[in-house]
């Protein structure tokens, strides 16, 4: 599998299915010669002698899952990682102060609750003040994407929502009434970003709703709020992370590895970077 993380951007229910489905015993012969096929075959056991590369530009669990549940080879495992510098954060140009709050929950299976009733509870009273106007709130999930969208609209929240299947059309539209601070909230879906690659113009505030899949769309957004055709000052933006003991792979490839150690280890759950100074 090359380019696997690809998948993640598209259905990784189409690569779990393929996966199980290999070397499974046929209920019909099809007239095959039974004596020119290996025992270990017959027996059930080919798994065991597949070799399985799978190539990524990141890690993820669910890639780490993949190879542990489906990748049997009577050899072993070998996994090989790229080294985690001072993350994406020293690739800021702009002094931007971000607020990582960590979200503390019991388990996995609870996160995506925890996170969205810290954010509504949290993070969103605060950025719907009017002085908080031309948000971006960045979602890497499709399936937090559509809470948060069914959300704005019950509370009538003055939002716009972007997504992988919206139209032209309406992109065009969101971005141009988002730029002259028509609308409070824009919702960004990675998939779209990772898509499309838009430059988001007239963003002030940033909220990452979950750290993205690919650590240098983290940047890429951040650097987004200086636009040099706008008069605005550098202490006029904000950018704030929601984040999770759970998540400390994606936090790593941002912060840096040491960093991450400390920010999941300490009772402290806000932490706060400045770029442009020392990180």
């Amino acid at each position: 599998m090359d380019q696997s993380d690809v998948f993640l951007m598209q259905n990784w229910d189409h690569v779990l299915h393929i996966m199980s489905h290999i070397h499974l015993q046929p209920q019909d012969p099809h007239g095959v010669d039974f004596s020119r096929v290996r025992m270990w075959t017959l027996n059930g056991w080919s798994r065991f002698y597949r070799q399985t590369l799978v190539f990524s530009s990141t890690s993820t669990p669910e890639l780490n899952s993949l190879v542990n549940k489906y990748c049997h080879n009577y050899a072993g495992q070998l996994m090989v990682s790229p080294s985690i510098g001072r993350g994406v954060i020293c690739q800021i140009i702009t002094q931007l102060p971000q607020v990582f709050h960590r979200i503390e929950c019991d388990s996995h299976s609870q996160l995506a609750d925890a996170r969205f009733n810290f954010f509504i509870k949290k993070v969103l009273p605060h950025h719907q003040d009017p002085v908080m106007s031309q948000t971006l709130i960045f979602l890497p999930s499709y399936f937090d994407y559509v809470r948060l969208r069914n959300h704005f609209k019950k509370e009538e929240v003055d939002s716009m929502c972007l997504c992988e299947y919206s139209s032209d059309s309406v992109i065009s539209r969101a971005r141009s009434l988002f730029y002259h601070a028509r609308i409070h909230f824009l919702l960004y879906t990675e998939r779209l970003h990772f898509y499309r690659r838009f430059i988001i113009r007239g963003i002030r505030h940033v909220i990452f709703y979950a750290l993205p899949q690919y650590s240098h769309f983290y940047s890429e957004l951040c650097n987004m709020l200086q636009d040099p055709k706008q008069t605005q000052r550098t202490e006029d933006v904000t950018c704030t992370v929601l984040y999770s003991k759970y998540e400390a792979h994606r936090l790593a490839a941002v912060v840096g590895k040491e960093r991450t150690g400390h920010m999941l280890r300490t009772d402290k759950p806000v932490h706060m970077f400045v770029t442009g100074e020392t990180t």
